[in-house]
């Protein structure tokens, strides 16, 4: 084995033997394939198989033979250091005999290793040894933590459009939050059940902060703030953001069919929103399930169910606003070819006895 000098791809292996052999080299990584040389020249750093048959002995031989890269070294990192301050540690190992001396050169201009009082960031090394054959690598030095601020909130709905907290808030759900700043930085994220949102940034800076509206009765109040980040990893938290709307009580109702086949199970998706600006505080999503589908299963379990209708009745109570119920049936189709079937859901609901 003659191993790869400094040139990268002037390594070389060669085969000896007493006996005529059938010869197959090749390298997966490179796409290198050769036959019937017992020397093969030009190689680059790499695992190189050979699978050999000696033809006097008829005997298989295969085996695999590894070219280090010269010059070969990787960077460790000794110690990440924190967000704010400057105690991180970038060594470079060698992993192959160098001729000496060794010398460094890191891209925030110290020429030693290990390289020693290092923030969080991006750098690179270049080693070079006694022959002037060099070698460059970069490495990203992680900090103990994400080093991000958080920006963070709530999102309410005010039917008197006071922009301020109160009782006449709701807080909403599922809402798109996004935080835009310098250089095109953008950080998305959604309202939980209680309206909370968190974002995140990266650098200091000054950022807009705007909600957007998931409801058609929606308007804008105070659904954008301006905020300073003026260190990382500062947080803001608190915000307050603002939609305003009439009080509405507005449900609505969706059914999904399969294909209804005879002898087979028709399933059934139904689902009911509340698309209105007020919480729900009774609905009744009503099925009429056609009698040529005897129903077989429901989920959840119906409030009432009439097996001679096939009328099924879900209550659903206390819901939120942007809130949904989702149910399923199986029924039975028991209608003959080109026969038609009608599935059907309504929904009727009460309002809460006090606006919010």
């Amino acid at each position: 084995v003659t191993p790869v000098s400094c040139a990268g791809n002037d390594g070389a292996i060669k085969l000896i033997s007493p006996n005529p052999l059938d010869v197959q080299w090749w390298d997966g990584p490179h796409n290198f394939y050769s036959i019937n040389d017992s020397m093969v020249t030009g190689l680059l750093p790499g695992t190189y198989e050979v699978r050999v048959k000696d033809l006097t002995t008829a005997c298989f031989f295969q085996e695999k033979i590894a070219l280090a890269p010269y010059l070969d070294f990787e960077v460790n990192v000794l110690e990440k250091p924190t967000c704010t301050d400057d105690s991180g540690i970038l060594e470079a190992f060698e992993l192959s005999a160098a001729m000496p001396p060794v010398d460094y050169a890191w891209s925030n201009g110290f020429t030693g290793n290990p390289n020693e009082n290092l923030t969080y960031g991006g750098y690179s090394v270049t080693m070079t040894d006694g022959d002037g054959c060099h070698r460059h690598q970069n490495i990203v030095l992680p900090a103990e933590e994400p080093c991000v601020s958080r920006i963070s909130g709530f999102v309410y709905l005010n039917t008197d459009c006071t922009c301020v907290y109160d009782a006449g808030n709701q807080a909403v759900p599922w809402l798109r939050v996004c935080v835009r700043g310098p250089n095109g930085y953008e950080d998305c994220a959604y309202t939980d059940y209680s309206g909370y949102f968190e974002v995140i940034v990266t650098e200091p800076g000054d950022y807009t902060v705007r909600a957007y509206r998931n409801n058609s009765y929606f308007e804008d109040a105070c659904a954008t703030a301006d905020v300073t980040v003026s260190a990382i990893p500062e947080a803001i938290p608190g915000l307050q953001l603002f939609f305003c709307a009439p009080p509405v009580t507005d449900a609505a109702v969706s059914m999904c069919c399969e294909v209804a086949r005879p002898g087979f199970d028709q399933i059934i998706h139904i689902s009911m929103y509340n698309r209105g600006t007020l919480p729900i505080d009774t609905a009744f999503v009503t099925a009429y399930i056609d009698p040529k589908t005897p129903v077989q299963y429901m989920s959840p379990p119906p409030f009432s169910f009439d097996p001679l209708t096939n009328q099924a009745v879900w209550r659903v109570r206390n819901i939120p606003l942007n809130g949904s119920f989702h149910g399923h049936i199986s029924a039975k189709v028991q209608a003959p070819l080109g026969d038609t079937v009608h599935q059907q859901v309504v929904v009727t609901v009460t309002e809460p006895d006090v606006e919010p």
